[in-house]
């Protein structure tokens, strides 16, 4: 079933809609870090964790966050098909991304 091609209009509709929404994630992240940093210093501050000991946590969730993102099918559905339509290859082509 082909589908219907979208009006600019929709699409600019579309593209403001997702502006807002990462806007406003932005500013939840930004509050986010600054909270981490807060509880960071506190918790140095106070000897319950070292620096070393934060930053090597703070390591160890990265690692786990960019393993379950690569591993989410339809978060590499998505990479895939932008890479698609920006001209790039997917990742059979080429690798690019984390893999799953």
């Amino acid at each position: 079933m082909a589908s219907e091609p979208v009006s600019g209009e929709t699409l600019e509709a579309v593209i403001n809609a997702l502006r807002v929404w990462l806007d406003h994630l932005g500013t939840v992240a930004e509050n986010a870090a600054t909270a981490a940093v807060a509880a960071r210093n506190l918790l140095v501050s106070k000897g319950l964790v070292t620096e070393e000991e934060w930053d090597s946590a703070v390591d160890e969730v990265r690692r786990q966050h960019a393993t379950l993102l690569g591993m989410d099918p339809e978060a590499q559905v998505a990479i895939d098909e932008l890479r698609r339509l920006l001209g790039g290859e997917g990742r059979e082509g080429g690798q690019v991304g984390p893999t799953r």
